[in-house]
């Protein structure tokens, strides 16, 4: 393994990839290969040969624009129209640049944004298709609800396994009671709600009607009956012709083409945006400014000749640290996400170097300067554990 955040990077895409199966159940009219269902399978061999991609070759914007041609083109050919295949191939493409263009990029909150979609698209198709349409779109999408959200805790368990290997003292066997407790859980919840929640409703509803039918007949017999007036019904009369006029072909093919040059056109746009973003790393510090003035020219170039100093010891910090991590992702002893750098050195025994983490947490967090003669201290402490554990030096 190249370094933990290749894994969860590829988790990120691929359970983001799910999302897509919701418009595209909107799509899959008079389509053979149902393309909800072909998303669920290319989100798994995706994540799968992502995984070993990255971890050999490093991420560029040409193999993200490739991977999301590959994984948008089986759609295509299935018969999905040009403009969703475009829209798809955009979405992929911004997922995937996101997740593997920074080390540590923000990840979605899976089970509710997965359950904001399925609310969405659910009350679509209530609102705007016909009643078959409706019952049966509905229950696929209650379908795709519950597959999506098993593959995230499935996904979930494998990739904490594979981290737990890492860590020392991990509880394999609570994770697989945690494991089995979910998906237990959720098990019972779907029979329960799908093989006894209409027999409870009709039960409730016919003991309502057994204690309160009588009162309400009682009621409407005292009502006094109302005659509705006896209305003549017309005579057939001749129908007048109305003349309909129908889109051409011609029409038909110039606005689907227009379509089809928008969504390309904002394609593009979208794309671009997305690769002028620089790339996230780390440790992304601003030094801050100081604007002290002492009387006198003599005084004033000392002043700038110490500011210079003085910031050259705090790059040379934040150099080593990163030069450090880079060897210790190649050592496979990275740092997990969210992980301290307190929390790691713990984590695989290094040595516990009080001032090392005051020395790394001045200039990560704060604005404090560092001497000369601390950052000597810092990169030679590096070096040690580098020597001990990496057997590699600065």
């Amino acid at each position: 393994m190249k370094n933990d955040n290749v894994l969860k990077n590829t988790e990120s895409f691929s359970i983001e990839l799910l999302l897509l199966t919701y418009p595209l159940l909107l799509l899959s009219g008079d389509i053979a290969i149902s393309p909800h269902y072909l998303i669920l399978i290319l989100s798994v061999l995706a994540g799968i040969g992502i995984y070993f991609l990255f971890n050999t070759f490093s991420y560029t914007a040409l193999i993200g624009l490739l991977i999301s041609l590959f994984l948008s083109m089986p759609l295509f050919i299935i018969g999905i129209p040009v403009t969703p295949t475009i829209l798809v191939w955009t979405y992929i493409f911004w997922r995937i640049h996101t997740n593997f263009n920074s080390e540590r990029p923000a990840r979605w909150n899976f089970m509710a944004v997965n359950t904001i979609v399925f609310t969405v698209f659910y009350l679509i198709t209530t609102i705007y298709l016909l009643q078959p349409e409706k019952t049966e779109f509905n229950q696929t999408h209650v379908i795709l609800f519950i597959a999506t959200t098993i593959l995230y805790i499935v996904l979930r368990y494998i990739i904490v396994m594979i981290t737990g290997k890492w860590i020392p003292n991990f509880q394999f066997r609570a994770v697989h009671k945690m494991f089995g407790s979910v998906l237990g859980i959720g098990v019972v919840t779907f029979v329960t709600v799908y093989f006894f929640i209409e027999s409870f409703r009709s039960a409730i509803i016919n003991v309502f009607i057994m204690l309160f039918g009588n009162v309400f007949k009682k009621t409407a017999s005292l009502l006094p009956e109302v005659e509705l007036p006896n209305q003549a019904i017309p005579e057939d009369e001749p129908l007048e012709e109305v003349l309909i006029e129908t889109p051409t072909s011609s029409d038909q093919i110039n606005l689907g083409l227009y379509i089809t040059i928008i969504a390309i056109a904002l394609a593009i746009i979208f794309m671009i945006m997305i690769l002028k973003k620089r790339k996230i790393t780390i440790d992304t510090i601003k030094m801050p400014s100081y604007s002290l003035q002492p009387f006198g020219l003599n005084k004033r170039k000392i002043i700038k000749n110490q500011d210079i100093n003085l910031l050259s010891t705090t790059n040379v910090v934040r150099v080593a640290y990163q030069e450090f991590e880079k060897d210790a992702e190649l050592a496979k002893s990275s740092r997990l996400a969210g992980e301290t750098v307190k929390e790691w050195f713990q984590r695989m025994g290094w040595e516990q170097d009080n001032q090392l983490i005051m020395t790394y947490n001045k200039v990560r967090y704060g604005s404090l300067t560092i001497p000369e003669e601390e950052s000597r201290q810092f990169v030679a402490t590096l070096n040690k554990i580098k020597i001990n554990n990496f057997n590699k030096n600065v």
